[in-house]
């Protein structure tokens, strides 16, 4: 998934699929290059939509520069800035187990941030982040949109 997409097209399977409950994961880095779409998922208000935000507060694949989240930026402030009410901060793994049970469980949006530590700047780039093939996962995705009905048929 590109930089600042997952959670854009997180929302439209939420609001797609109102009966099941949808998950967008992303980095920091990627969220913050995606702003913008809080407030419309804010406005849109899907109880059914999950944000989990892996806040390492740098852009570990790329030579770990430091996000805005390094310094002053809190992308929980600016979550419930834009209207989303249950937007919380998770420190350790406690945290995101309670704030993801409570997100399983209770209508949303969620919007969790789960803090984690940067990756070494000396091995950045080198982790296995992605144990798949990314244009197989895209393909998979596809297909699973279009059994469904959501997408018309690419003609496989």
């Amino acid at each position: 998934m590109e930089l600042a997409y997952p959670t854009a097209l997180r929302l439209g399977l939420a609001l797609a699929l109102p009966e099941q409950r949808v998950y967008a994961v992303e980095d920091d880095g990627s969220m913050i290059a995606g702003m913008a779409t809080l407030t419309t998922v804010a406005r849109c208000a899907p109880p059914n939509l999950v944000v989990l935000v892996i806040n390492n507060r740098s852009f570990a694949s790329t030579g770990a520069q430091p996000t805005a989240e390094a310094s002053a930026a809190d992308l929980v402030a600016i979550a419930r800035g834009s209207g989303i009410a249950e937007a919380v901060r998770a420190r350790d793994v406690a945290e995101v187990e309670a704030a993801l049970s409570r997100a399983a469980t209770t209508p949303g949006p969620h919007f969790v941030v789960a803090d984690v530590e940067p990756e070494d700047v000396r091995t950045a780039g080198s982790s296995q982040a992605y144990p798949f093939d990314i244009v197989e996962a895209a393909v998979v995705f596809r297909r699973a949109l279009e059994d469904r009905g959501l997408v018309p048929p690419s003609g496989r």
